[in-house]
């Protein structure tokens, strides 16, 4: 495979990582968010 090609590749499977990264980050912040406004319901089981 030539360099472009793999540059394509690697920069395909950073811009995968990179947006589901943000993502997780992003459901982690509005379930603790969730969490701080709807009380004492943080201690129940998902």
């Amino acid at each position: 495979m030539s360099v472009y090609g793999w540059m394509t590749w690697l920069s395909i499977a950073v811009l995968v990582f990179g947006s589901s990264a943000v993502f997780l980050w992003f459901l982690w912040e509005v379930r603790a968010w969730w969490s701080r406004t709807s009380g004492s319901d943080a201690s129940s089981p998902d």
